[in-house]
């Protein structure tokens, strides 16, 4: 009698340790899923961090270099030299725009052609500038950790993300559903900020402000630009630190 009853418990534990190595996966992937939510939530909080207790944000100044250089070889000096007037106006606006209107965080400004340098985080190797767009040996960023930012096409980011659940009302029942977020659609010109190798950051990180450029009537000048974004940082930063009190 015994005997069968031990057969019979073993008997029901082998049928259950399928069972609960199933609720035991379920339980690990919904660990996951909080878990990358979390964690996006606490790698958008060191950033802003960063960026405020000392960090520098580097800002990357495009040239056109390339396409200047293939119109001068053609013999086409004039178009040449009006693109690289424009270009150099448009970097002296930039600066500006920064230095007026952005005060988060310090900023330094080079051109897009010392990248590899800023990426390998060489910054010794790098040909900083001053207001007037004039190279400065003097300065220096430190060793606080830093951002990239520049003027450009947002892209979309990959995925989508678990954000909370939502009611939904139907024909005479109330049923629940997850709801995630995502990137809106991207292509976009904007002002955005990247991290260290010019990866585009993520939300909640407010990283990027529109140009509203393919708007007709409607086109933020970089100052306006700039500041929407300082202003965006400093809200952030607010909001993250009050969640952690």
């Amino acid at each position: 009698m015994k005997r069968r009853t031990i057969q019979t418990i073993l008997g029901l534990f082998i049928l259950l340790i399928p069972s609960a190595g199933f609720a035991q996966e379920v339980v690990e992937q919904k660990k996951k899923k909080e878990s990358f939510r979390k964690q996006l939530r606490r790698t958008t909080n060191e950033q802003i961090n960063l960026l405020y207790s000392g960090g520098a944000l580097l800002v990357r100044l495009q040239t056109k270099r390339a396409s200047i250089e293939a119109l001068r070889e053609r013999g086409n000096f004039e178009l040449a030299d009006k693109i690289e007037e424009e270009q150099r106006e448009l970097n002296q606006e930039i600066v500006n725009g920064f230095k007026t209107n952005f005060d988060f965080c310090k900023t330094y400004f080079f051109y897009s052609y010392y990248s590899k340098y800023v990426k390998n985080g060489q910054l010794d190797s790098v040909a900083f500038l001053d207001k007037n767009l004039e190279v400065d040996t003097s300065i220096s960023v430190g060793n606080n950790g830093f951002l990239t930012a520049e003027f450009g096409k947002a892209k979309q980011a990959p995925g989508k993300y678990y954000e909370n659940y939502e009611t939904i009302q139907g024909e005479g029942d109330v049923t629940r559903r997850k709801k995630y977020y995502g990137e809106p659609n991207m292509g976009f010109r904007a002002l955005i900020i990247k991290d260290d190798q010019f990866v585009q950051l993520r939300k909640p990180f407010p990283y990027y402000v529109r140009t509203l450029s393919s708007f007709i009537f409607i086109k933020r000048k970089p100052h306006k630009t700039i500041a929407r974004m300082n202003e965006q940082l400093h809200k952030f930063f607010r909001r993250s630190n009050y969640r952690r009190k």
